[in-house]
């Protein structure tokens, strides 16, 4: 499996890298975002986990954001592509990507080891996500940096 990780630099002007900035300080980590590479009907695409699910070709997701740095990690998973395949386009009508309680309840946990708002099972964040299809398990507070 394909992980790959990505660093936002901070820029003033863009609010969304604030957050990379503040992802990347609390878990002390280069990386803030991550998301996977798959094979889809012989292309290269990636399943990128944010407000909601995304799954496109890894040359227009490169693209996207030119300014973003990003590595490719591979990591050993007994997962095939079509299961994972079939995670994403089952997730992407059922699950709604993270929201702000989410990642609130994400860093408290990290300093404080409490959560504040209550947990959705329909709520995950894209390191806890790529955990999951590496393993077919929960992965709970996963941060980019598990992936490097």
């Amino acid at each position: 499996m394909k992980i790959i990780l990505v660093h936002n630099p901070f820029e003033l002007l863009k609010p969304r890298t604030w957050l990379a900035w503040i992802i990347r300080k609390v878990t002390k980590s280069h990386w803030n975002h991550c998301a996977v590479a798959i094979m889809v009907n012989e292309e290269e695409c990636v399943s990128d986990f944010q407000e909601h699910y995304k799954l496109r070709p890894l040359a227009d997701w490169v693209l996207e954001d030119e300014k973003r740095k990003i590595d490719f990690k591979y990591c050993d998973s007994d997962k095939d592509s079509q299961w994972l395949l079939d995670q994403i386009l089952f997730a992407s009508g059922r699950y709604k990507g993270y929201d702000w309680l989410k990642l609130v309840n994400h860093l408290t946990k990290r300093w404080f080891g409490f959560t504040i708002f209550k947990e959705s099972k329909k709520r995950f964040v894209c390191s806890e996500w790529i955990g999951f299809l590496q393993t077919g398990e929960k992965a709970n507070w996963a941060v980019p940096n598990d992936f490097a």
